[in-house]
């Protein structure tokens, strides 16, 4: 820094402030994992310290790109799947990184989801959706899932036995039920307002099926035809 005089001089940076002290008799804390953000409401200063906790390696992955991580609890003994560059890995909670059988086309991030298939003896599933296909991870093998008429999925979703995909650069979603293959036949369009879907996720019991322009809620039916339903006033404008 230069002074008025136009000699160097030492200037300070107030790096934390605040959260180091505190009021009355209790004891200072030690200002640990915290970056200072600007902020509106803090008039005087104009920063805010927020806590963040510290990062380390937890394990390596493959050659990368990381294309995607899904984990849930109960399902595949609550490690996470992990496609890295065109292999796919499982990693366990021990930080143990262990290669599936087959591989996943492209290099793009994908959409994932899982549940359990309870048709028979119950087997953990993992479907992915790359744009261009889908794929199905289950009892350490990575297969294709192939969709009538070989049209691609976009995303991918489970939900209370069911599996919902949505059609590459359509608005068309695709019903899987329980024990049955993915049928032409077995397909829902946005009805209120149709346009591309972007995405298929759980809302709760619900589902809602995200397009380019709107939001529609769908619920199941509990019935084999139709097997799902749009919920009335649950369509919403992007």
């Amino acid at each position: 820094l230069q002074s008025r005089a136009g000699r160097p001089h030492m200037s300070s940076v107030l790096l934390a402030y605040g959260s180091s002290t505190r009021q009355g008799r209790l004891p200072n804390l030690t200002t640990r994992n915290m970056i200072a953000e600007p902020t509106a409401t803090e008039v005087e200063k104009q920063l805010v310290l927020l806590g963040r906790p510290g990062l380390e390696a937890f394990v390596p992955v493959g050659a990368g790109p990381i294309r995607g991580v899904f984990q849930r609890k109960g399902l595949f003994d609550d490690a996470a799947i992990v496609p890295s560059g065109q292999a796919v890995y499982t990693v366990s909670t021990g930080a143990v990184a262990t290669a599936l059988t087959g591989e996943i086309d492209g290099w793009n991030r994908v959409d994932m989801d899982g549940g359990q298939n309870v048709v028979a003896a119950p087997v953990d599933e993992v479907r992915v959706a790359t744009g261009d296909a889908l794929y199905l991870i289950s009892a350490g093998v990575v297969a294709l899932d192939p969709l009538p008429d070989d049209v691609g999925a976009s995303s991918i979703m489970y939900n209370n036995g069911l599996w919902v995909a949505a059609v590459s650069g359509t608005g068309r979603a695709l019903i899987k039920l329980p024990g049955e293959a993915w049928a032409a036949l077995d397909s829902v369009v946005a009805e209120k307002s149709p346009d591309n879907l972007v995405a298929v996720r759980p809302l709760g019991d619900l589902f809602m099926l995200l397009g380019a322009a709107s939001i529609e809620g769908w619920q199941q039916t509990g019935l084999a035809d139709p097997p799902i339903r749009r919920v009335s006033g649950m369509t919403y404008p992007v």
